[in-house]
């Protein structure tokens, strides 16, 4: 995620969206959440924060690995993200689909013909009606799906289409 504010180099203000490892208590380094804040190309400052509420929230919901790749997206003229997060830490067969608005989230419930079970790395891309002929709008959504958690021969890339 990367979202800039002004495309004057001394005026710039870039916000980006990343992951980050954080140590627990026993040891472990596991992703959470983060943003940073880049100002002015000139003497550039930045500034970078844990996502708090959502590395708060998801292991409370029964989330307890990984908070790793997340993709943003406008609909009706409000942000939503959709971010892979590990039930399990380390059991790659865990990983799941959240969408959000960064401070509440539901796991996406995503069927393939072969009924894998594992999906990671999200990317949204948005599909004007135009683009498509249509009075709908419609998102392309990409996820890496790990062959642990995959069925037949799906592991790879997904590729496919929502409307809405």
């Amino acid at each position: 995620d990367a979202k800039s504010s002004d495309a004057s180099p001394k005026n710039f203000v870039l916000t980006i969206g990343l992951h980050y490892f954080d140590k627990r208590n026993n040891g472990e380094m596991i992703d959470q959440q983060a943003y940073a804040v880049v100002k002015g190309f000139d003497s550039a400052q930045w500034r970078a924060a844990p996502c708090s509420i959502s590395n708060a929230y998801l292991p409370k919901q029964g989330y307890l690995g990984k908070i790793g790749a997340r993709s943003s997206f406008v609909y009706n003229s409000r942000m939503y993200y959709l971010m892979e997060v590990q039930k399990e830490l380390d059991n790659w067969s865990s990983w799941r689909l959240l969408l959000g608005d960064g401070i509440g989230f539901t796991e996406v419930s995503v069927r393939t013909p072969a009924l894998s079970s594992s999906f990671a790395n999200p990317g949204v891309a948005t599909l004007s009606s135009q683009d498509i002929g249509a009075n709908t709008s419609s998102f392309i959504i990409t996820s890496f799906v790990p062959s642990e958690g995959s069925w037949g021969n799906e592991a790879g890339e997904l590729v496919y289409r929502v409307e809405v």
